[in-house]
């Protein structure tokens, strides 16, 4: 499992909002670190029934580990981060980019196996 600070910090460095070494720069990206836990969780909000049959339980700190599939943490909440961080810092580009990539990521999560009824209606003749 990876933490949410894994996570936001990838996320990060995909949109490049680092200094020239590669490491993100906090002085560039303060004020996206402290959307970070709200951003995390709005993800995780709509990866958790696609994954889980329990209640949302949401993370308490950036340094909690996501309790999600590795797939879903790795190829779906980052680009969700993205899309979200990209939207915060107004750069329209990496916004839609990363929202199609999202949406792709997303509709591929292997979901629960739940067992449906029949729902066709009865037609009763004379």
């Amino acid at each position: 499992m990876r933490t949410g600070l894994d996570v936001l910090n990838r996320s990060m460095r995909l949109l490049g909002y680092t200094d020239p070494s590669g490491n993100v720069d906090p002085g560039l990206s303060a004020e996206l670190y402290k959307r970070g836990l709200d951003i995390l969780n709005q993800v995780m909000a709509e990866i958790w029934p696609l994954e889980k049959s329990e209640d949302f339980a949401p993370l308490l700190s950036v340094h909690n580990e996501i309790p999600l599939s590795w797939s879903a943490v790795e190829t779906v909440m980052t680009y969700g981060v993205c899309m979200f961080l990209a939207q915060a810092d107004g750069d329209g580009t990496n916004e839609q980019f990363y929202a199609a990539l999202y949406q792709q990521k997303r509709n591929a999560v292997k979901r629960l196996e739940r067992r449906r009824e029949d729902a066709l209606p009865r037609v009763w003749e004379d």
